[in-house]
């Protein structure tokens, strides 16, 4: 097990029970729709203004190829902001510090990166913090009943508590990761580039990281599939 008892990497508990609307649009049209004018990497920073345009960007029915990475690639099921101001994607509830638009020379490449804060631990799972030894980031996995109580990952998966509730992954350690299209970025060598990426923003040297990101998809094949 990593990171605590009964969690398991948050691939595990996207991949197979994602259920999307898909719609016939592509991540790049709507990527030139958001961030039309854009030039170059784009910073965005107030709140409202990043709710604001991921809402808008992953508005239903999401574009057909949209999808999010951090090494390996994550349907997106459903984005929506919380009455807190933070957001769910999908399962995972997310503290959004900062978003950045890195634009391509062709349309069909830009990608969106996006940057957490740490989540306070749910206090399911004690001294939880600094055991996955496999990932440069914490996280929990749980459920959320009704009430908004909280159940652990066991508890849910057994059916001892929580009948009618949600799962829930949150990161109690910053967190970031990119959106764009599985044109673009679902190709196997880019897999270890957006990780060294993403480890590279989390450590400071994040305008770097993504001038190399964005070289690395601008010699990327574009495939004709989803």
């Amino acid at each position: 097990m990593l990171g605590g008892p009964g969690l398991l990497p948050v691939v595990s508990l996207i991949v197979g029970e994602a259920k999307v609307t898909a719609g016939l649009e592509t991540f790049s049209n709507r990527f030139i729709q958001v961030f039309n004018g854009d030039v170059g990497v784009t910073w965005y920073t107030e709140p409202d203004g990043i709710s604001r345009r991921l809402l808008k960007l992953l508005d239903q029915p999401l574009p057909i190829d949209a999808w999010w990475w951090r090494g390996d690639c994550l349907q997106i099921e459903k984005f929506e902001r919380c009455a807190d101001g933070t957001h769910l994607m999908g399962p995972c509830h997310l503290d959004i510090s900062r978003i950045a638009s890195v634009p391509g020379a062709d349309p069909a490449r830009g990608f969106v990166y996006v940057e957490t804060r740490a989540m306070q631990p749910t206090g399911l799972y004690p001294n939880i913090a600094g055991k996955s030894s496999l990932w440069d980031f914490d996280w929990e996995e749980y459920a959320e009943a009704e009430d908004g109580s909280f159940i652990t990952r066991d508890e849910y998966d057994n059916g001892s508590r929580g009948s009618g509730a949600a799962l829930r992954a949150r990161y109690i350690t910053p967190y970031n990761f990119v959106i764009g299209s599985t044109r673009e970025f679902n190709h196997q060598p880019l897999d270890d580039v957006v990780r060294h990426a993403m480890k590279e923003a989390l450590l400071g040297r994040e305008a770097e990281a993504l001038r190399r990101l964005a070289e690395a998809v601008a010699k990327t094949p574009i495939s004709d599939g989803i």
